[in-house]
């Protein structure tokens, strides 16, 4: 045989082994995107197993009443005002109980404007996810209501939440004065969240350190 040909040969035969290990290498992480995405056979009404393009979805309600209000009255006719506000209540997710406390500030004209703060939530174990939020609260003069609608995105967690990232949307309304109870509605979107949240034991990766650290290995 002409060593062009048999070149040519080799060539095809190094090819034909090439392209076999990339389909091989295709079929092995396309089986590994799809590991992690399998759903509870239990899906709760609180907490959804199923998870989004991003995350897991985790939804919840509460009636929050104010154990702290302070509120500063200023402007021409008190029309300003602007403080802090501490509100509690508590939930279920997935079956368990939790509590929720919500650390509000408002700085409003009229009644309305903007919100912010932190939103935690506490289970019995101990273990906690802390939130901030940021957004507006809107008054209604005739109906004297004011709604609540504020972006989320969690801060970390504590216990078996450490390492949990997300973010979500908090509405809500008030009727009458700012010391009268909150009703709110929570949604979540969240990422390596534990099974006590999302309901799935597969929704876990490994968990991020809430605080950095190094360590130093001897040879």
């Amino acid at each position: 045989m002409p060593r062009t040909s048999l070149t040519a040969s080799r060539f095809v035969r190094v090819s034909a082994i090439g392209l076999s290990l990339g389909l091989a290498l295709t079929a092995c992480s396309s089986q590994g995107s799809d590991s992690g995405s399998g759903s509870s056979s239990n899906p709760s009404t609180s907490a959804s197993p199923s998870p989004s393009a991003t995350g897991y979805p985790v939804t919840f309600k509460s009636t929050l009443s104010s154990t702290v209000t302070k509120i500063n009255e200023v402007g021409k006719g008190d029309d300003q005002a602007y403080g802090v506000q501490i509100l509690e209540g508590s939930s279920q997710i997935n079956k368990t109980y939790l509590r929720v406390r919500m650390l509000g500030t408002f700085d409003y004209t009229n009644k309305g404007g903007q919100v912010g703060g932190f939103l935690e939530l506490v289970w019995r174990d101990g273990t906690v996810l802390g939130l901030r939020q940021k957004g507006t609260a809107t008054y209604d003069s005739s109906s004297k209501e004011t709604a609540f609608d504020a972006d989320l995105e969690v801060i970390n967690g504590s216990g078996k939440a450490v390492g949990t990232t997300g973010t979500g949307k908090l509405t809500g309304s008030r009727q009458g004065s700012s010391t009268s109870p909150l009703k709110i509605e929570v949604e979540l979107d969240l990422t390596n969240a534990p099974e006590l949240i999302t309901g799935d034991s597969g929704s876990r990766g490994t968990p991020t350190p809430s605080s950095t650290y190094s360590a130093t290995i001897a040879p």
